[in-house]
């Protein structure tokens, strides 16, 4: 009798905690373009790849700007909209919410050979899974819960050619889980990675990550200035 009180116990306890998991945070998955009226504590933007999967035309290269696509180049905007009126801009910026996909997994120098450099990408990149090659990137913004989202919306950069990917959303109200699911696609975070990399709603691309971005920028290309007559 007592062995089955004890039983009854541990399982009353095990769905208690699963009762305080599920509702310590509201996930709610959404693509673009998006259209509703609500207040999230946090969104995640799971893509930041482009079309044209390169920095540039294979194999040698590009002179016209619309097909550059360069550490710091800013491919678009997402932009997030308000009952009041008001709206917000998330750039869209390779190296911070934006990197390649395929060929970054098949080439990833000079960050691979120089530890220095790569440790400043980490710092600098706001994707999940990106750095390290994963297959799903995702970046993730804390919003204002203060404000009543009506509209998020892709603006693409008119200047470059192919344009940014989003695959979806997802909005989350209160503590945000390491795993998010439920939409067409899961994330998964990848140790405490958002702990250091969450874009602030009310600071979406502050002076730190653009002087980061030229930092990064000049380690991999060379500046006309810099250029010697042979």
């Amino acid at each position: 009798m007592e062995m089955k009180r004890l039983i009854l116990l541990i399982i009353m306890c095990f769905c208690l905690c699963l009762k305080t998991n599920s509702e310590s945070s509201d996930t709610t998955w959404a693509c673009l373009p998006f259209e509703g009226e609500a207040s999230y504590d946090f969104l995640y933007v799971i893509g930041g790849y482009h079309s044209i999967d390169s920095g540039s035309p294979f194999p040698w290269g590009a002179v016209n700007i619309e097909d550059i696509r360069f550490i710091g180049d800013k491919m678009g905007d997402l932009v997030i909209e308000y009952t009041d009126g008001g709206k917000d801009e998330i750039p869209l910026v390779f190296g911070y919410t934006m990197w390649y996909k395929v060929y970054w997994t098949n080439y990833k120098e000079p960050f691979a050979s120089n530890k220095e450099l790569l440790n400043l990408l980490k710092s600098t990149l706001h994707l999940n899974e990106a750095a390290e090659g994963g297959s799903t990137y995702t970046f993730r913004v804390r919003m204002d819960s203060g404000k009543t989202i009506k509209r998020i919306t892709l603006k693409d950069n008119p200047n470059k050619n192919g344009t940014p990917a989003i695959d979806g959303l997802y909005f989350v109200k209160g503590t945000p889980p390491k795993k998010l699911d439920g939409g067409q696609i899961s994330v998964l975070e990848r140790g405490s990675f958002f702990d250091s990399h969450t874009i602030d709603i009310n600071d979406p691309y502050p002076d730190t990550i653009k002087e980061a971005l030229d930092k990064l920028k000049s380690a991999v290309t060379v500046k006309k200035e810099e250029l010697k007559d042979v």
